[in-house]
């Protein structure tokens, strides 16, 4: 049984190996530019679960290089190739799961919500498969 206190979470702090975890079996990170460089498993995603990793991605990219937390619309779209009427659906469902948060023009994940995230990006969809962009 945990203390009252091992029930408090820092919404702040990222656990490294889960938000690697997340991330490994759909994108690498770009060296040079730290943006999402998806893999094959990545590229069949569901746009909504894209904009996830390329968000995570930059989470990431932001604990090990520092830098500025979060991306904003036209960066989402340029990393994952989605439409800007999906990316904004994407992001507004994201939010309603509580899985992002918006600070002015810039969407960021909830760090503390990593885990759930993983959950979400490994669970199978329900409609059929996208083609995978080329």
């Amino acid at each position: 049984m945990r203390t009252i206190e091992e029930l408090f979470v820092d919404e702040n702090e990222v656990n490294k190996a889960e938000l690697g975890a997340a991330i490994e079996p759909f994108a690498r990170i770009g060296r040079s530019t730290s943006e999402a460089v998806f893999t094959a498993a990545g590229e069949g995603l569901s746009d909504q679960k894209r904009v996830l990793v390329a968000l995570l991605v930059r989470e990431a990219a932001v604990v090990a290089t520092g830098g500025e937390s979060g991306l904003s619309i036209p960066q989402i779209i340029a990393q994952t190739g989605a439409k800007a009427d999906a990316t904004r659906k994407a992001l507004q469902r994201l939010r309603q799961r509580k899985f992002l948060e918006k600070d002015g023009a810039l969407w960021r994940i909830r760090r503390h919500m990593v885990g759930k995230i993983r959950e979400y990006l490994t669970a199978e969809d329900r409609r059929a498969p996208r083609n995978p962009r080329r």
